[in-house]
């Protein structure tokens, strides 16, 4: 039996706010996930341009 009043409703908004943190950290996890994965594609498109170019990898240090 689900109650009525002020305190659920209070209970939904905290469930509420928790729900939005939850959120907002998976789609920062993923726009993380998305930078880390663009990084590494450039990296490796860079060394493929310096194979092609020079005919060996660079050294990154």
């Amino acid at each position: 039996m689900q109650s009525v009043g002020p305190w659920s409703q209070r209970r939904q908004g905290a469930r509420t706010v928790v729900l939005q943190v939850m959120l907002q950290k998976v789609m920062a996890q993923v726009a993380l996930k998305h930078q880390l994965m663009n990084l590494i594609h450039h990296a490796e498109v860079e060394v493929a341009v310096d194979v092609k170019n020079k005919g060996c990898v660079r050294d990154a240090a």
